[in-house]
C-alpha cells in the first residue's frame, strides 16, 4: 500500500475527490441575428460554425416574431466557401415548449449558388467571412425569443 502511494506521489498524481471535475463536452452555442422579415428572424449559431469534409457546416434559427411560445425551426447547412455554394442538410422543427418535435432531412445532394443581398447571401458573410451583427449574441434561441417578443 506504501508503495503505491509513494508511486502515486511521484507520479505527481491526485486523489479523485481533489481533482478538477471533467471539462463539459455539452456544445456551446452563440446565436447571432442576421437578417429579418416582417415576420421571421433569422439566427446563425456562430460557436457551431464546423468545418467538415464536403465544406462548413452552420445551424440557422428562423423565429416567428409574433407568438406567445418558444416554437421554432432550426435548419442545417453546408457552405463550399471558396464557391459561393451552399447545401442544404435538415431541418428540426421545436414547439411551444422547445422541444424537438420533428426532424426532416434531405437526401438529395444538390448544391446551389449563393447570390449577395439575400438571407443565403448574409449567412454566407457569417459562415465564411466571420461577419456578426452588432446587435449581440444569445445564449439559446429560445433565450432570443423570451427577450425580443412582448
Amino acid at each position: 500500500m506504501l508503495t503505491s502511494i509513494l508511486t502515486a506521489l511521484a507520479l505527481g498524481l491526485m486523489p479523485v475527490a481533489d481533482q478538477d471535475p471533467p471539462i463539459s463536452t455539452a456544445p456551446v452555442s452563440d446565436w447571432h441575428p442576421f437578417s429579418r422579415s416582417a415576420t421571421t428572424a433569422y439566427l446563425a449559431d456562430a460557436a457551431q460554425i464546423v468545418p467538415t469534409e464536403g465544406g462548413t457546416r452552420v445551424r440557422v434559427a428562423r423565429v416567428p416574431l409574433a407568438g406567445s411560445d418558444f416554437s421554432h425551426e432550426i435548419d442545417t447547412y453546408t457552405f463550399r466557401c471558396g464557391s459561393r455554394e451552399i447545401r442544404f442538410i435538415a431541418t428540426d422543427t421545436y414547439d411551444g415548449t422547445g422541444a424537438l418535435t420533428d426532424r426532416y432531412e434531405e437526401t438529395i445532394e444538390e448544391w446551389d449558388t449563393v447570390n449577395e443581398g439575400t438571407n443565403y447571401g448574409f449567412l454566407y458573410e457569417v459562415v465564411c467571412n466571420e461577419k456578426r451583427s452588432a446587435q449581440g449574441s444569445y445564449p439559446t434561441v429560445t433565450a432570443f425569443i423570451g427577450q425580443t417578443r412582448d
